[in-house]
């Protein structure tokens, strides 16, 4: 019954041989590849992004993420507010909840942190609060925690509800964060 396969030539034999291996080759591939991205879909991703905000009379905000300190000289000239912000963006593919946002030296569990208690949150809201993927939220730093912070404590983290926690530490606003320090200490003291 089977006796056609004792005439196949050895080359087409090679060829089946070759493609079956091929074929092999790529379905391990591919679910290599279906592995990762489902693994990967269920991993937790937020983006922390520290910056210079100053406050515009009571419900005004002026958001700085690149600085020049001419610019900024003139912001603080037309009597704005500087304080520091943290922008927490969900880039998971489900919502997180976030339950603190602040700074610290290196990591919030080592060390001395300055956590935002009952920052102003944008969109109006207190923490914790929950991020549908894609969505943003911004924690201002009120002055009652600009009191507690100092110029050691230049890396923002965010902490989510399942203890993921995302640390950042930006070149511009470390440049710029010793200024403003600084500058709403001495502002305080009159």
């Amino acid at each position: 019954m089977l006796e056609f396969l004792n005439h196949i030539p050895p080359w087409l034999s090679a060829l089946i041989a070759l493609s079956g291996g091929a074929f092999g080759l790529i379905g391990t591939v591919l679910g290599v590849a279906n592995f990762y991205m489902a693994v990967s879909e269920k991993r937790v991703y937020i983006r922390v992004n520290p910056f210079i905000a100053f406050r515009l009379g009571h419900d005004g905000f002026l958001n700085v993420h690149s600085y020049r300190a001419d610019r900024l000289q003139n912001i603080l000239d037309q009597g704005a507010i500087p304080m520091p912000a943290i922008q927490v963006i969900n880039l998971s593919k489900f919502p997180l909840v976030i339950d603190e946002v602040g700074f610290c030296h290196d990591s919030p569990r080592k060390g001395e942190r300055c956590a935002f208690i009952k920052p102003l949150v944008l969109p109006n809201e207190t923490l914790p609060l929950r991020l549908e993927p894609r969505a943003a939220l911004t924690a201002y730093a009120t002055e009652e925690i600009m009191s507690r912070i100092h110029s050691g404590m230049k890396t923002a983290y965010a902490t989510t509800s399942c203890d993921t926690e995302k640390t950042t530490k930006s070149k511009s606003f470390v440049k710029n964060f010793d200024f403003i320090v600084k500058h709403a200490k001495a502002k305080q003291r009159t």
